[in-house]
């Protein structure tokens, strides 16, 4: 698929640990991860809110961030209470820097 602009993605950093409300493993993770970069990359996260505390501990403000939140449509009821709803798209919230939206994309 061509969006007109250059896309690439790496994985330059992963981390397993606890997506609670505690900062700690996203704060360990992101820190990971700006140690290993050496120029300013766009980074989009998804929607845990513990992210924006820690890219911006790590990065400051040498980085363009967003996350990408998805959206979920209405529960189905003839599923069990356990069954996640459906997620209908997605929406870009840019954070901070200058952002290209075009490679917004959630990973497959």
């Amino acid at each position: 698929m061509d969006l007109g602009c250059d896309v690439r993605r790496h994985e330059t950093s992963y981390d397993l640990g606890n997506r609670d409300t505690r900062a700690g493993t996203a704060y360990e993770f992101i820190h990971n991860l700006a140690g290993r970069l050496a120029h300013r990359v766009q980074l989009t996260t998804d929607g845990h809110r513990v992210y924006l505390d820690a890219v911006e501990s790590a990065f400051g403000c040498e980085i363009d961030y967003a996350m990408l939140v998805k959206l979920y449509g209405n529960d189905r009821e003839s599923e069990t209470r356990y069954s996640p709803a459906e997620c209908i798209g997605c929406r870009a919230i840019p954070i901070s820097g200058n952002l290209r939206t075009r490679t917004f994309q959630p990973a497959t």
